[in-house]
Protein backbone atom coordinates (compact mmCIF):
# COMPACT_ATOMS: atom_id res chain seq x y z
CA UNK A 1 0.00 0.00 0.00
CA UNK A 2 1.40 3.30 -0.88
CA UNK A 3 1.90 6.38 1.81
CA UNK A 4 -0.97 8.13 0.29
CA UNK A 5 -3.36 5.15 0.87
CA UNK A 6 -2.22 4.03 3.66
CA UNK A 7 -2.65 7.77 5.33
CA UNK A 8 -6.58 7.82 3.65
CA UNK A 9 -6.92 3.98 5.43
CA UNK A 10 -6.09 5.18 8.61
CA UNK A 11 -8.46 7.94 8.62
CA UNK A 12 -10.95 5.56 7.49
CA UNK A 13 -10.19 3.42 10.67
CA UNK A 14 -10.30 6.76 12.62
CA UNK A 15 -14.07 7.88 11.39
CA UNK A 16 -15.68 4.48 11.61
CA UNK A 17 -13.41 2.24 13.28
CA UNK A 18 -17.10 0.51 13.96
CA UNK A 19 -16.77 -0.45 10.58
CA UNK A 20 -13.15 -1.23 9.81
CA UNK A 21 -13.57 -3.47 12.88
CA UNK A 22 -16.29 -5.08 11.53
CA UNK A 23 -14.33 -5.80 8.53
CA UNK A 24 -11.85 -7.53 10.38
CA UNK A 25 -9.51 -4.23 12.02
CA UNK A 26 -8.77 -6.03 15.27
CA UNK A 27 -7.38 -3.35 17.04
CA UNK A 28 -10.49 -0.71 16.36
CA UNK A 29 -12.72 -2.90 19.12
CA UNK A 30 -14.73 -0.63 21.09
CA UNK A 31 -13.52 2.30 19.29
CA UNK A 32 -15.89 5.47 18.52
CA UNK A 33 -15.43 8.82 16.80
CA UNK A 34 -15.36 11.53 19.40
CA UNK A 35 -16.60 14.47 16.98
CA UNK A 36 -14.95 17.51 18.82
CA UNK A 37 -14.45 20.27 17.40
CA UNK A 38 -10.70 19.65 17.63
CA UNK A 39 -10.87 16.70 16.18
CA UNK A 40 -13.05 17.58 13.30
CA UNK A 41 -10.75 20.18 12.70
CA UNK A 42 -7.80 18.09 12.53
CA UNK A 43 -9.24 15.98 10.27
CA UNK A 44 -10.60 18.48 7.79
CA UNK A 45 -7.15 19.55 7.73
CA UNK A 46 -5.58 16.21 6.72
CA UNK A 47 -8.22 15.83 4.42
CA UNK A 48 -7.34 19.00 2.79
CA UNK A 49 -3.84 17.92 2.66
CA UNK A 50 -3.99 14.74 1.37
CA UNK A 51 -6.37 16.10 -1.80
CA UNK A 52 -3.45 18.45 -2.90
CA UNK A 53 -1.35 15.27 -2.95
CA UNK A 54 -3.68 13.04 -5.39
CA UNK A 55 -5.45 13.43 -8.78
CA UNK A 56 -6.64 9.81 -8.34
CA UNK A 57 -10.21 9.95 -8.78
CA UNK A 58 -11.01 6.95 -6.46
CA UNK A 59 -8.82 8.43 -3.77
CA UNK A 60 -10.83 12.09 -4.50
CA UNK A 61 -13.62 10.61 -4.36
CA UNK A 62 -13.07 8.84 -0.70
CA UNK A 63 -11.42 12.54 0.79
CA UNK A 64 -14.81 14.66 -0.59
CA UNK A 65 -17.05 11.66 1.39
CA UNK A 66 -14.93 12.26 4.64
CA UNK A 67 -15.36 16.18 3.80
CA UNK A 68 -18.64 16.23 3.15
CA UNK A 69 -19.63 13.75 6.14
CA UNK A 70 -17.23 15.60 8.52
CA UNK A 71 -19.50 18.88 7.54
CA UNK A 72 -22.79 18.00 7.67
CA UNK A 73 -23.89 17.55 10.69
CA UNK A 74 -27.38 16.63 12.05
CA UNK A 75 -28.69 15.72 15.62
CA UNK A 76 -29.62 12.11 14.78
CA UNK A 77 -26.59 11.16 12.63
CA UNK A 78 -25.11 10.38 15.91
CA UNK A 79 -27.36 8.28 17.25
CA UNK A 80 -27.90 6.81 13.48
CA UNK A 81 -23.96 5.82 14.12
CA UNK A 82 -24.19 4.41 17.59
CA UNK A 83 -27.49 1.97 16.51
CA UNK A 84 -25.70 0.34 13.72
CA UNK A 85 -21.80 0.25 14.99
CA UNK A 86 -23.87 -2.22 17.81
CA UNK A 87 -25.35 -3.77 14.91
CA UNK A 88 -21.78 -4.48 13.43
CA UNK A 89 -20.30 -5.68 16.71
CA UNK A 90 -23.29 -7.81 17.33
CA UNK A 91 -23.47 -9.48 13.84
CA UNK A 92 -19.30 -9.85 13.66
CA UNK A 93 -18.79 -11.56 17.49
CA UNK A 94 -22.09 -11.98 19.38
CA UNK A 95 -22.43 -9.89 22.60
CA UNK A 96 -18.94 -9.61 23.82
CA UNK A 97 -18.86 -7.64 26.91
CA UNK A 98 -15.86 -5.81 27.10
CA UNK A 99 -16.32 -4.81 23.20
CA UNK A 100 -20.01 -3.62 24.32
CA UNK A 101 -18.48 -1.86 27.31
CA UNK A 102 -15.73 0.13 25.51
CA UNK A 103 -18.31 1.20 22.67
CA UNK A 104 -20.48 1.92 25.01
CA UNK A 105 -18.37 4.35 26.70
CA UNK A 106 -17.15 5.82 23.94
CA UNK A 107 -20.73 6.31 22.34
CA UNK A 108 -21.45 8.04 25.61
CA UNK A 109 -19.27 10.77 24.83
CA UNK A 110 -19.31 11.37 21.51
CA UNK A 111 -23.17 11.85 22.56
CA UNK A 112 -22.38 15.04 24.90
CA UNK A 113 -19.74 16.42 22.49
CA UNK A 114 -22.65 16.28 20.14
CA UNK A 115 -25.30 18.08 22.38
CA UNK A 116 -22.95 20.51 23.19
CA UNK A 117 -22.48 21.56 19.51
CA UNK A 118 -26.32 20.88 18.57
CA UNK A 119 -28.14 22.65 21.69
CA UNK A 120 -28.42 26.32 20.22
CA UNK A 121 -29.43 25.74 17.18
CA UNK A 122 -32.80 25.37 15.69
CA UNK A 123 -33.99 22.20 13.96
CA UNK A 124 -36.64 21.40 11.83
CA UNK A 125 -39.34 18.99 12.86
CA UNK A 126 -38.44 16.55 10.25
CA UNK A 127 -35.01 16.68 11.97
CA UNK A 128 -36.75 16.12 15.48
CA UNK A 129 -38.95 13.17 13.72
CA UNK A 130 -35.77 11.29 12.72
CA UNK A 131 -33.59 12.08 15.53
CA UNK A 132 -36.77 10.54 17.98
CA UNK A 133 -37.18 7.74 15.62
CA UNK A 134 -33.55 6.59 15.77
CA UNK A 135 -33.39 7.31 18.96
CA UNK A 136 -36.49 4.68 19.89
CA UNK A 137 -34.62 2.22 17.81
CA UNK A 138 -31.20 2.33 19.87
CA UNK A 139 -33.20 2.49 23.07
CA UNK A 140 -34.74 -0.94 21.71
CA UNK A 141 -31.37 -2.36 20.91
CA UNK A 142 -29.55 -1.50 24.17
CA UNK A 143 -33.16 -3.46 26.12
CA UNK A 144 -32.35 -6.50 23.79
CA UNK A 145 -28.60 -5.90 24.83
CA UNK A 146 -29.11 -5.72 28.20
CA UNK A 147 -31.49 -8.93 28.55
CA UNK A 148 -28.77 -11.19 26.83
CA UNK A 149 -25.69 -9.91 28.98
CA UNK A 150 -26.86 -8.80 32.54
CA UNK A 151 -23.40 -7.85 33.16
CA UNK A 152 -23.52 -4.93 30.56
CA UNK A 153 -26.60 -3.36 32.53
CA UNK A 154 -24.80 -0.07 34.88
CA UNK A 155 -22.91 1.30 31.22
CA UNK A 156 -25.82 0.54 29.56
CA UNK A 157 -28.37 2.50 31.56
CA UNK A 158 -25.47 5.62 31.74
CA UNK A 159 -26.12 5.70 27.89
CA UNK A 160 -29.77 5.61 28.38
CA UNK A 161 -29.92 8.77 31.06
CA UNK A 162 -27.44 10.42 28.06
CA UNK A 163 -29.54 9.80 25.56
CA UNK A 164 -33.00 10.96 27.16
CA UNK A 165 -30.64 13.99 28.29
CA UNK A 166 -30.01 14.66 24.37
CA UNK A 167 -33.28 14.22 23.68
CA UNK A 168 -35.18 16.69 25.73
CA UNK A 169 -33.45 19.31 23.18
CA UNK A 170 -35.55 17.58 20.39
CA UNK A 171 -38.60 16.42 21.56
CA UNK A 172 -41.71 16.22 19.30
CA UNK A 173 -44.90 15.92 21.33
CA UNK A 174 -46.90 13.19 20.06
CA UNK A 175 -44.11 10.88 19.11
CA UNK A 176 -44.39 7.72 21.52
CA UNK A 177 -43.81 4.86 18.87
CA UNK A 178 -41.84 6.24 16.15
CA UNK A 179 -44.05 4.51 13.60
CA UNK A 180 -46.03 5.97 10.58
CA UNK A 181 -48.95 6.29 11.64
CA UNK A 182 -47.74 8.68 14.77
CA UNK A 183 -44.66 10.69 12.42
CA UNK A 184 -46.79 11.59 9.59
CA UNK A 185 -49.62 13.66 10.61
CA UNK A 186 -46.83 15.59 12.58
CA UNK A 187 -44.91 16.10 9.46
CA UNK A 188 -48.44 16.70 7.49
CA UNK A 189 -49.27 19.58 9.87
CA UNK A 190 -46.46 21.38 10.81
CA UNK A 191 -43.71 20.29 8.35
CA UNK A 192 -41.55 22.74 5.71
CA UNK A 193 -38.09 23.66 5.50
CA UNK A 194 -35.68 20.88 6.19
CA UNK A 195 -32.42 23.48 5.97
CA UNK A 196 -30.53 21.38 3.78
CA UNK A 197 -30.89 23.50 0.98
CA UNK A 198 -27.12 24.77 1.13
CA UNK A 199 -25.17 21.51 1.56
CA UNK A 200 -27.87 18.86 -0.65
CA UNK A 201 -26.10 19.28 -3.75
CA UNK A 202 -22.56 18.17 -1.92
CA UNK A 203 -24.29 15.46 -0.19
CA UNK A 204 -25.75 13.58 -2.86
CA UNK A 205 -22.26 13.89 -5.37
CA UNK A 206 -19.91 13.23 -2.48
CA UNK A 207 -21.57 10.75 -0.17
CA UNK A 208 -23.62 8.94 -2.78
CA UNK A 209 -21.89 9.45 -5.61
CA UNK A 210 -24.68 10.95 -8.16
CA UNK A 211 -23.71 12.60 -11.41
CA UNK A 212 -27.06 14.00 -11.85
CA UNK A 213 -27.98 17.51 -10.35
CA UNK A 214 -30.60 18.19 -7.65
CA UNK A 215 -33.26 19.42 -10.10
CA UNK A 216 -32.45 16.05 -12.91
CA UNK A 217 -33.22 13.72 -9.73
CA UNK A 218 -36.46 15.26 -8.58
CA UNK A 219 -37.63 14.99 -12.54
CA UNK A 220 -36.40 11.11 -12.87
CA UNK A 221 -38.26 11.08 -9.77
CA UNK A 222 -41.84 12.29 -10.44
CA UNK A 223 -41.07 10.99 -14.16
CA UNK A 224 -40.64 6.95 -12.62
CA UNK A 225 -44.19 7.81 -10.12
CA UNK A 226 -45.79 9.10 -13.35
CA UNK A 227 -44.93 5.84 -14.86
CA UNK A 228 -45.77 3.25 -11.93
CA UNK A 229 -49.63 5.40 -10.90
CA UNK A 230 -51.64 3.57 -13.46
CA UNK A 231 -49.83 0.46 -12.77
CA UNK A 232 -50.54 0.69 -9.16
CA UNK A 233 -53.98 1.37 -9.96
CA UNK A 234 -54.27 -1.24 -12.49
CA UNK A 235 -53.20 -3.75 -9.75
CA UNK A 236 -55.12 -2.57 -7.13
CA UNK A 237 -58.22 -2.91 -9.07
CA UNK A 238 -57.41 -6.22 -9.80
CA UNK A 239 -56.51 -7.72 -6.53
CA UNK A 240 -60.16 -5.66 -5.37
CA UNK A 241 -62.26 -7.70 -7.92
CA UNK A 242 -60.46 -10.97 -6.72
CA UNK A 243 -60.52 -9.80 -2.23
CA UNK A 244 -64.18 -8.58 -3.65
CA UNK A 245 -63.38 -5.15 -1.50
CA UNK A 246 -63.34 -1.54 -2.35
CA UNK A 247 -60.24 -0.50 -5.30
CA UNK A 248 -58.22 1.01 -2.83
CA UNK A 249 -54.95 0.34 -1.86
CA UNK A 250 -55.67 0.65 2.19
CA UNK A 251 -58.73 -1.60 1.77
CA UNK A 252 -56.81 -4.47 -0.58
CA UNK A 253 -54.33 -4.40 2.28
CA UNK A 254 -56.58 -5.61 5.13
CA UNK A 255 -57.60 -7.75 2.94
CA UNK A 256 -54.73 -9.62 2.44
CA UNK A 257 -53.67 -8.91 5.67
CA UNK A 258 -56.56 -11.03 7.29
CA UNK A 259 -56.28 -13.61 4.40
CA UNK A 260 -52.80 -14.34 5.01
CA UNK A 261 -52.22 -14.20 8.80
CA UNK A 262 -49.65 -16.45 9.91
CA UNK A 263 -49.30 -17.82 13.64
CA UNK A 264 -45.58 -17.28 15.13
CA UNK A 265 -45.19 -21.61 15.29
CA UNK A 266 -46.49 -21.82 11.61
CA UNK A 267 -44.03 -18.89 10.15
CA UNK A 268 -40.80 -21.13 10.05
CA UNK A 269 -43.05 -23.93 8.22
CA UNK A 270 -44.18 -21.58 5.81
CA UNK A 271 -41.57 -19.85 4.65
CA UNK A 272 -39.76 -22.93 3.82
CA UNK A 273 -42.74 -23.91 1.75
CA UNK A 274 -42.95 -20.55 0.14
CA UNK A 275 -39.32 -20.70 -1.07
CA UNK A 276 -39.83 -23.69 -3.62
CA UNK A 277 -42.62 -21.96 -6.00
CA UNK A 278 -41.12 -18.55 -5.44
CA UNK A 279 -37.47 -20.04 -6.67
CA UNK A 280 -39.29 -20.92 -9.59
CA UNK A 281 -41.21 -17.95 -10.05
CA UNK A 282 -38.30 -16.08 -9.79
CA UNK A 283 -35.89 -18.16 -12.03
CA UNK A 284 -38.44 -18.40 -14.72
CA UNK A 285 -38.77 -14.42 -14.55
CA UNK A 286 -36.01 -12.54 -12.86
CA UNK A 287 -32.83 -14.26 -12.96
CA UNK A 288 -31.39 -17.81 -12.62
CA UNK A 289 -29.76 -19.21 -9.56
CA UNK A 290 -27.07 -21.56 -8.71
CA UNK A 291 -28.32 -25.03 -7.92
CA UNK A 292 -25.29 -24.74 -5.21
CA UNK A 293 -27.20 -22.05 -3.53
CA UNK A 294 -27.56 -22.99 0.23
CA UNK A 295 -30.00 -21.12 2.31
CA UNK A 296 -31.45 -21.27 5.81
CA UNK A 297 -34.08 -19.72 7.40
CA UNK A 298 -33.70 -19.19 10.87
CA UNK A 299 -35.35 -17.44 13.69
CA UNK A 300 -33.88 -13.39 14.52
CA UNK A 301 -31.82 -13.30 17.91
CA UNK A 302 -33.79 -11.20 19.90
CA UNK A 303 -31.01 -8.60 20.29
CA UNK A 304 -31.48 -8.30 16.73
CA UNK A 305 -35.30 -8.00 16.37
CA UNK A 306 -34.50 -3.75 16.25
CA UNK A 307 -32.38 -4.07 13.01
CA UNK A 308 -34.20 -6.42 11.24
CA UNK A 309 -36.94 -5.02 9.32
CA UNK A 310 -39.13 -7.58 9.19
CA UNK A 311 -38.20 -8.09 12.93
CA UNK A 312 -39.78 -5.28 14.26
CA UNK A 313 -42.10 -7.01 17.09
CA UNK A 314 -42.26 -8.48 20.11
CA UNK A 315 -41.93 -12.06 18.77
CA UNK A 316 -38.87 -13.34 16.21
CA UNK A 317 -39.99 -12.93 12.73
CA UNK A 318 -37.71 -15.63 10.50
CA UNK A 319 -35.11 -14.32 8.25
CA UNK A 320 -33.29 -15.62 5.36
CA UNK A 321 -29.67 -15.62 5.37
Amino acid sequence: MEQLEQEIYDMWTELRPDIAFRCGVQNKAGEFFIPTDENIERMLRKIGELKVETLDSVNLGLLNCFETTLKFEEPYHIIYDSLWAYFAYITKEGIDVPHITSLTQNIIKALKTVAERINSQPWSIEIKAVTMNNALGLLGVVSSIEKEAPALKSVLEELRKELKTYLKMLNVNGIKEGDFSEIYPILEAKGGNIGRKEIYPNILKHMYGFLETTEEIETQALNWLSDEKPRLKRITEQLASIHKTKPTIEAVAEKINKRNTIKKSGLIAFIQKLRVPLRILVEENIVRITPKYDTKVLETPNYLLNFISTGNGSDPIPISH
